[in-house]
């Protein structure tokens, strides 16, 4: 039976590594939101914002933060959305392939490329590119060659017809579209996995890391302590096959087993569990069975936060660890 303690120890040990090595991946990612919105807001909330604190005040403030980077988030990538809806992708004409002056070598394209990069406004870029043409591009390029000392480099140039330099702008026009397009995509994605990752740590997110952490912890210790309880304690008889049930039962016979630190944790123990239940059969909100469930454990101080019916029962960092660390010293004493 020692070995079903440690096999169910090391289960619960792994979801706590779990939420671990997520609050890692915050603490890694969260300050490269900056990197996709610009702005000195953002930049403040990013300063300000801490993964790791012990610090309540500070612990309500960095969820005020998360609230602020989603809505900023959303703000940015409504303006993405936006400016992706005046953007088609245009396939490439079957010339492309096959065209000399597109060919890395020759750097026309890149040219062309550096041309539009080199304004400071991204408008000027675009007019320019809009406006040229293969008759002025081409007298650009050779613009440039010293006739006497390069002129190797002038039959180059003088070599591509005034349609081909016309087929390079368009080239690079589809081009800087298209990857204009795959850059605001590839933005959107970004923000959504930033999103994803400040939500899992939002407390009012009914699918935070701690919620779902919690109701994995409670789902795997069911089987195990139950079968913990058949066998170690044969004196102790209940109905169907649920947790619940096999506590009370517990608490009965054997009261002893809760007490933990000198203190008796039964009620701590199975309001742990009637809030899993909450998150699994009303998502986290208090109801009737929840306010009621002291008949059922035999105990007067239930509710001992005043919640209401509608009330959200918040499970975040600090709510798990005292859960975790609760369960895991129940387990020993079993």
């Amino acid at each position: 039976m020692q070995n079903v303690k440690n096999d169910l120890l090391n289960i619960l040990k792994d979801i706590n590594d779990s939420i671990e090595l997520q609050e890692n991946q915050l603490e890694k990612n969260y300050k490269m939101i900056s990197s996709y919105i610009k702005s000195d807001n953002i930049d403040e909330l990013l300063k300000e914002f801490e993964v790791y604190t012990e610090n309540s005040e500070q612990e309500n403030r960095c969820q005020e933060i998360i609230k602020l980077l989603l809505s900023e988030i959303s703000k940015q990538e409504e303006q993405i959305k936006t400016c992706l809806s005046s953007y088609s992708f245009i396939e490439y004409p079957d010339w492309v392939d096959s065209l000399d002056i597109l060919k890395e070598e020759n750097c026309i394209v890149n040219y062309i490329q550096e041309s539009v990069y080199c304004f400071k406004e991204a408008d000027d870029g675009n007019n320019y590119l809009i406006t040229l043409k293969g008759k002025d591009l081409k007298e650009e390029l050779i613009s440039y060659i010293d006739k006497e000392t390069q002129s190797e480099y002038l039959d180059f140039y003088q070599r591509f017809s005034e349609d081909d330099y016309n087929k390079a702008i368009e080239f690079v026009k589809i081009d800087m579209n298209n990857d204009k397009i795959s850059e605001l995509n590839y933005d959107l994605e970004q923000l959504a996995r930033f999103t994803t990752l400040l939500k899992l740590f939002d407390y009012h997110n009914i699918r935070n890391v701690y919620v779902s952490s919690l109701i994995n912890l409670v789902t795997a210790m069911s089987e195990p302590i139950q079968n913990i309880i058949k066998q170690e304690y044969s004196d102790v008889l209940y109905r169907g096959n649920k947790l619940t049930s096999a506590l009370i039962s517990l608490k009965i016979k054997h009261p002893e087993c809760f007490e933990i630190d000198g203190e008796d944790k039964y009620v701590d123990i199975m309001e742990i569990i009637e809030r899993r239940n909450m998150y699994i059969h009303n998502q986290g909100l208090v109801n009737d069975k929840y306010l009621n469930f002291n008949t059922i454990i035999h105990s007067s101080v239930w509710n001992v936060q005043g919640f209401i019916d509608g009330d959200l029962l918040q499970i975040d960092s600090y709510y798990f660890q005292d859960s975790y660390s609760l369960f895991e010293a129940f387990i020993k004493q079993l």
